[in-house]
């Protein structure tokens, strides 16, 4: 399963990723110009998987979806002319990474993201023959690897990505007192692609902290609840657990959160 990017935060925090997003479309031509920058300009086009939200100024993917696409409305000159120039503007951050070193990012999201209270950032673009995977949340939580236990790098949903074989890849990150201690309040996150739920020996785990008393977040392996996004976490007084109702497919990108 490939792994691209993952986080842990203390607290509940709002955390906005721009799958798609697009403020406005032009072409300019050498009699005037042409653009979809209002509701009713983008209504005159055709969604799919995609919604205009007003309040963000942006083509945006509907809540069911992890792709989708917008066609635009044909802009007619009504007459003969030469197109200059035609582009579109996004005014969001399509593909950028999350802010190192707890930094609240404030340019590129439509909902700036909060890091402040982020305690595990794993980017994993460290690319092939990689052992040591660098936590840019400022906490120093660097995982590491040894020989077949190593995962392989891969290419990314936007930059690099490790892909894991089920069996024996893990990234070991030990016992750090800040990934301790988050009582009942834990926000995991992070971008994957499962190859297939029932390869190798495990089930397909994006991250996993000590059975008694910590978390783990998952796909199920097998059974009815094979493809289900699954989690759990155990404090000293509570244990919760949690689970999709409907399956996921193999072979497609995922962003993830519990």
């Amino acid at each position: 399963m490939k792994k691209e990017v993952g986080s842990a935060e203390k607290g509940l925090v709002w955390v906005f990723v721009a799958l798609a997003a697009m403020l406005a479309l032009s072409a300019l031509g050498l009699a005037g110009s042409f653009s979809d920058s209002t509701q009713a300009d983008f209504d005159a086009g055709t969604y799919e998987g995609t919604f205009y939200n007003s309040t963000l100024g942006a083509v945006t993917l509907t809540s069911t979806r992890t792709e989708g696409n917008y066609t635009s409305r044909v802009f007619d000159a009504g007459a003969s002319v030469n197109w200059t120039s035609i582009s579109w503007f996004q005014g969001t951050c399509y593909g950028c990474e999350l802010p190192n070193n707890s930094a609240t990012e404030t340019g590129e999201f439509a909902k700036p993201a909060n890091m402040s209270q982020n305690v595990l950032l794993l980017h994993l673009n460290e690319g092939s023959g990689a052992t040591s995977f660098a936590d840019s949340s400022g906490n120093g939580n660097d995982g590491s690897c040894t020989g077949a236990a190593c995962p392989t790098a891969t290419s990314g949903k936007f930059n690099g990505a490790f892909d894991f074989d089920g069996n024996d890849d893990y990234l070991d990150l030990g016992n750090p007192s800040s990934l301790n201690n988050f009582g009942d309040q834990l926000t995991l996150e992070a971008w994957v692609y499962p190859t297939d739920f029932a390869v190798g020996n495990n089930a397909p785990t994006f991250i996993d902290k000590d059975w008694q008393t910590g978390f783990s977040f998952y796909f199920k392996r097998s059974g009815g609840n094979k493809g289900k996004l699954s989690a759990y976490l155990v404090t000293e007084t509570n244990s919760y657990f949690v689970q999709s109702s409907t399956a996921y497919s193999p072979s497609k990108w995922y962003y993830v959160v519990m």
